[in-house]
């Protein structure tokens, strides 16, 4: 309604043209912090997410996942991804960056279409064996899944995890967890190899380790192809290791790699375009 009111008025101004370019780009910070997204049924086991432009998405099994995502804290990245980012998805690739129990991916998975791909990343083996199940029972089969961390180089790194849970790990912090070496690779590295393809879009979320592999994916970030990156931004875990201003630096990383719309559609989600809008 408030972005209604205010086209009109620079209607009655003549300014919408000269302010064309801020409206398109208000109305997607609007939808991607409040764009509408509705869960309905379908059995016990699964059920569907609607976006507000009609877009349909599948959720489960299991159910409880699309219970998960559509709690508070991941609305913004689920609504970003739906709502936002359609553009540069439609027969693209997509890196899901920290995949957990593959939600993201399967979502992203049916976004790029049958001509799309995706990459899920999932360092913590009992967490990828996990994911790879849900891919399948989700029917996921344009989505390649890698047991491996993204990083700022290659090697083996310490990586920490919560046995009684599937949804924390993390190479920053290893307080009062499991731990265990696993592989971590650049992105950069892992697309000059050939094992993947180059990103159109990257969605990140692994536990304050954000800005290391940001560095891992200078190349391919500074790629034109390269067009939008979703990125939670873990505060806590990058300042307990010395990483302060974390914000600030993960906009100065995407600003130098050419992405010209930054903004915050939450505390710690964090939206970059390049070209899009």
């Amino acid at each position: 309604m408030i972005l209604e009111h205010l086209r009109s008025l620079l209607r009655a101004t003549g300014m919408a043209g000269r302010l064309s370019p801020l409206m398109t780009r208000l109305e997607n910070f609007v939808l991607a912090r409040h764009g509408k997204i509705v869960q309905r049924s379908m059995s016990p086991e699964t059920s569907e997410i609607v976006s507000a432009s009609g877009t349909v998405i599948r959720a489960g099994p299991p159910r409880h996942y699309a219970d998960m995502m559509l709690s508070r804290h991941e609305l913004p990245t689920l609504v970003a991804c739906v709502n936002v980012f359609a553009p540069v998805l439609k027969n693209g690739v997509a890196w899901d960056v920290g995949g957990n129990a593959g939600f993201y991916s399967t979502l992203l998975s049916q976004l790029v279409g049958h001509e799309g791909s995706v990459y899920a990343f999932e360092p913590v083996p009992a967490t990828f064996h996990g994911m790879c199940a849900n891919l399948s029972a989700a029917g996921a089969c344009n989505v390649t899944a890698l047991n491996l961390a993204l990083s700022d180089h290659e090697g083996m790194v310490p990586i920490s995890f919560d046995p009684a849970s599937d949804t924390t790990s993390s190479i920053e912090n290893t307080t009062g967890m499991s731990c265990m070496e696993v592989r971590a690779a650049t992105g950069d590295g892992l697309v000059a190899s050939g094992e993947c393809l180059p990103p159109t879009m990257l969605k990140i979320d692994i536990e304050g380790h954000e800005l290391k592999a940001l560095k891992g994916l200078e190349k391919q970030l500074a790629r034109a192809e390269c067009r939008a990156v979703l990125c939670e931004i873990h505060y806590a875990i990058l300042a307990a290791n010395g990483e302060h201003q974390a914000g600030a630096k993960v906009r100065k990383a995407l600003t130098n790699a050419g992405f010209d719309r930054i903004y915050f559609i939450s505390r710690s989600h964090l939206i970059a375009t390049k070209n899009l809008f």
